[in-house]
């Protein structure tokens, strides 16, 4: 028997589909079939060397030191599950699921969230079906094929995963779509029980049928945040798209909130349209709720979001927090008041015994505790944490000496003065180096980690090696909160700590230190982001993302030049993978800057200038920029990505000449600095500029096809997971019509590199090139399992051109299955948008079969169809692409 597994472990979860109704109708020759499973499933996966460790009914739970022992043992698990002779009519198909992580071992059983996440997969998958998460999936590396089969929400989980099948020899390949059911969204966890409340609870459900906005007012510290958090918990399930949360307050005053819900829903804004206007597109149709919460700051963003969403995606439903309403036609509005005496005293006493389980209350003295604090749900949590050294009484009795002492002077209104005398009173108790390290943590845009604590806070008096005993005593005083495996302050706190930094003599300091630790972190992610682990880097920049906006803001603020440049070439590459412009806008805040111009990084702020004209489709200023920025060039210092770029508008604006020139030049410049990862790109766009960028005769020369191999194999070498997977797409498009066997074959490459490596934009152009390319060859069933997944994705990221070539693809596919009339309506949309695809030769000739071939099958009726879906918008073609899609593939799948 192999030894119990430790550390982190690969856990693969099993279970007969439909056993239930065999061992009803057939308990004899289950009996057999089922002790056959047992012994092919134990003796398999000994022989890899996994240990079992829970039987339940069907049901086997193993444990394996290795996923590259843990996925072949399932996938010979399946093997000879099909290949064994079962006792008629019993068949015996085994769904499972594997996932990788650590948990607690006890007893020779596990616990944790690791197992019980292989147990919600395997429950998701289909008999015969293998279904992986994203960490086994990156450790199996190329052991196995993979299919990407998007993200999906797990019971239990909040946030959607991602999900890979097994493709081997023998195993089943098609099934229909997992079977997940945890409710989309991302609602945060509060590990607190919530405490009354019901009625606004339950008069937020009848607004939000009535109005596209519903807003909670109130006081800080009245509880709107939490009243909406559990108020959504509980109304989440009638909203087929899920409820959403955003947390406000880290923007700055007056900050772009469109941008926020656009980063958080992975939204891209298009050419010829503003942001509102393209997260409107790719919200609409959708049945979702989303909470902005703490608005106060950034009123008039929010209400200018409420408005395009109430007009172009009336389906969605906004639940807003803010001290004042957002003024928007049409807008409910609920003041929260102060808890009832009840709720209140039932408060306090809850979150006492957190603190303290054996704590004596005093109902009397609870009861005038909370009416001291108007029964603020804030200030009685401050209040209550007390209680680990204090009794009630004590609390009582030194909050009723500050009452006193602060109400001889100017008071602000009752409630506001209440919640800053109990946050006073709660500051005041700290130790001189807590209020020290409480006030310099307002300089965090959300939350932080001990590491970053420790570089921006931890000077004089606070020693650095005393931030993470003096942050974890600000926790158990409820004045920070734990986020994650990070921390951060509640917004009013914040507030308050802002008001004291802004008030002494070290603002400017702290801010100093904020912008040079994160221009750093920003320096050292860009590193990584470009080399093998470009995923794990990616996620750090996109969780301090809020810090680094905040540092970039101290830049501009405090005149350091050299600070914002830094930050802008540093994200430069990053926002030109992931298309995020705003970290590219950046760089126009930075060139205004006084002495800007006379700075080394100047040239390389052009560069993200012309990343980001790119980025909407703005050919000429990308050539005007990086034109300029050639020209800046201080004695070739340039990065490489400057002629990537150039590489990029050049074949958009079809110039070969430029193209060619663009691309040796790369090739010359990587290898001066030793880059191959640059090399690896400049040898693709050398073999496009070789051919002209598409060779209509549809043949591709000998050494064409040997500069692609060299640049895949270079790239490969190099190790980033977005050229990787950008050169096999390249190498596919390029030679398609030659070889489309291997074409496809790159492509799915290209997925499963670019997923395993969460290079999105790869991973989805990848998926666009891939359908278009199975349709062509005759494979609509693969096409539609493809468009799928990469129509929603497009829908959700308001990717419009991408979109339409997708829906061209779907077009050509379901005609194939003899949905004629659908095709032609799809492929009306698109006529209707065509200067909205994204320009590509070979997809031009693609598209001209398609439409040539359905006026040939439908003659005159292909006229009226294409006009009626004219009148179709992006999201309402992409819907009408997807349920087709779906549709298709459920009968193929039917019995």
């Amino acid at each position: 028997m192999a030894a119990i597994p430790s550390g982190m472990i690969t856990f693969l979860f099993t279970d007969i589909e439909g056993s239930t109704r065999s061992w009803v109708a057939h308990p004899e020759d289950m009996r057999v079939a089922v002790a056959r499973h047992d012994a092919i499933l134990r003796s398999a996966i000994e022989a890899y060397g996994g240990y079992v460790f829970s039987r339940a009914g069907d049901a086997f739970s193993a444990a394996f030191a290795r996923a590259a022992d843990a996925v072949p043992a399932a996938v010979a698990i399946q093997g000879r599950l099909r290949d064994e002779h079962w006792p008629e009519p019993v068949t015996i198909r085994v769904r499972m699921g594997l996932h990788t992580g650590t948990a607690d071992e006890r007893d020779a059983d596990y616990f944790g969230p690791t197992p019980i996440r292989a147990a919600r997969l395997s429950g998701a998958a289909h008999g015969g079906q293998i279904v992986l998460s994203a960490v086994t999936a990156r450790l199996v590396g190329d052991l196995v094929g993979l299919r990407d089969l998007g993200r999906h929400h797990l019971a239990g989980f909040g946030r959607p995963e991602a999900v890979y099948q097994v493709v081997a020899p023998g195993l089943d390949e098609r099934f229909p779509p997992l079977r997940a059911s945890g409710m989309p969204g991302n609602l945060p966890r509060d590990q607190s029980p919530f405490v009354g409340r019901a009625r606004e609870i339950d008069e937020l459900r009848g607004l939000l049928a009535e109005s596209n906005l519903v807003t909670f007012t109130g006081v800080g510290g009245v509880g709107k945040s939490r009243l909406a958090l559990a108020a959504v918990e509980r109304l989440a399930a009638t909203f087929d798209d899920g409820a959403w949360f955003l947390e406000l307050a880290p923007l700055l005053p007056g900050g772009d909130v469109a941008r926020a819900v656009a980063e958080m829903f992975g939204i891209q804004e298009q050419a010829g349209r503003d942001l509102l206007t393209s997260i409107a597109q790719a919200l609409d149709g959708q049945r979702l709720l989303l909470v902005l919460d703490s608005c106060e700051h950034v009123v008039d963003a929010a209400a200018g979001l409420a408005m395009a969403l109430g007009k172009g995606a009336p389906s969605v439903r906004l639940l807003a927090t803010s001290r004042e309403a957002l003024g928007v036609p049409g807008e409910r509005v609920v003041a929260i008041s102060p808890l009832g005496r009840s709720d209140a005293q039932q408060l306090f006493r809850a979150r006492a015994i957190e603190v303290r389980p054996d704590v004596a209350l005093d109902a009397a003295v609870v009861d005038e505790l909370c009416a001291r604090l108007d029964r603020l749900p804030l200030a009685i949590e401050l209040a209550a944490a007390r209680v680990r050294s204090m009794t009630p009484a004590d609390v009582l009795a030194r909050l009723g000496d500050r009452f006193r002492l602060l109400r001889g002077g100017r008071r602000l209104t009752g409630r506001h003065q209440t919640l800053r005398t109990t946050v006073t009173w709660s500051y005041d108790l700290l130790s001189p180096e807590e209020r020290v390290l409480f006030d310099r943590l307002a300089v965090f845009a959300g939350g932080f980690a001990l590491r970053d604590v420790e570089a921006v806070c931890g000077f004089a008096p606070v020693d650095p090696l005393d931030v993470a005993d003096i942050i974890m005593a600000l926790v158990e005083k409820s004045m920070v909160v734990v986020d994650g495996e990070g921390y951060r302050l509640l917004e009013t706190l914040r507030e308050f700590a802002a008001e004291r930094l802004a008030g002494g003599d070290e603002l400017d300091a702290v801010c100093r230190r904020h912008l040079e630790h994160y221009v750093a972190a920003t320096e050292v992610a860009a590193l990584g982001v470009g080399g093998r682990q470009e995923g794990e880097w990616s996620d750090r920049i996109e969780a301090m993302l809020p810090n680094v906006r905040a540092a970039f803001a101290h830049a501009c603020e405090l005149v350091e030049v050299d600070g914002a440049l830094r930050i802008v070439r540093g994200l430069t590459e990053w926002a030109s993978w992931r298309a995020r412009h705003e970290a590219v806008a950046w760089a126009h805040e930075a060139v205004a800057l006084p002495g800007a111009s006379q700075h080394p990084l100047f040239a390389a702020a052009h560069v993200a200038l012309a990343t980001g004209a790119y980025l909407r489709a703005d050919y000429g200023e990308a050539e005007r920029c990086t034109e300029l920025a050639l020209q800046l060039e201080p004695e070739g210092t340039l990065d490489p990505l400057v002629y990537v770029v150039r590489c990029l508008w050049a074949a958009s604006r079809d110039s070969p000449d430029v193209l060619l020139s663009s691309a040796l030049a790369l090739v010359e410049r990587a290898e001066r600095v030793g880059n191959e990862r640059y090399k690896a790109q400049g040898l693709v766009w050398v073999a496009r500029g070789e051919l002209r960028v598409e060779d209509a005769s549809g043949t591709v020369p000998e050494h064409v096809l040997e500069l692609l191999d060299r640049a895949v194999a270079l790239a490969d070498r190099a190790g980033n997971a977005s050229v990787r997977a950008w050169n096999r797409i390249n190498r596919a498009q390029l030679t398609a019509a030659i070889d489309p066997d291997r074409a496809a074959e790159d492509l799915r490459d290209a997925i499963r590199i670019g997923e395993v490596g969460r290079a999105t934009t790869s991973v989805n152009l990848a998926r666009a090139v891939l359908a278009r390319l199975l349709a062509q060859q005759g494979s609509p069933l693969d096409a539609l399992e493809v468009l799928r997944v990469s129509i929603t994705h497009f829908r959700q990221a308001g990717t419009v051109s991408y979109l339409w070539n997708s829906v061209v693809s779907a077009s050509a596919a379901l005609a194939a299955l003899g949905e004629g009339e659908t095709a032609a309506r799809l492929f009306g949309a698109v006529l209707a948008h065509e200067a909205e695809l994204w320009p590509n030769a070979d997809f031009e000739r693609g598209r001209i079969e398609i439409e040539s071939g359905l006026r040939k099958w439908l003659g005159d009726r292909f006229d009226r169809l294409a006009a009626e879906g004219a009148q179709l918008s992006p999201a309402e073609a992409a819907d009408l692409a997807r349920q087709e899609a779906d549709a298709a593939l459920a009968r193929e799948c039917s019995p």
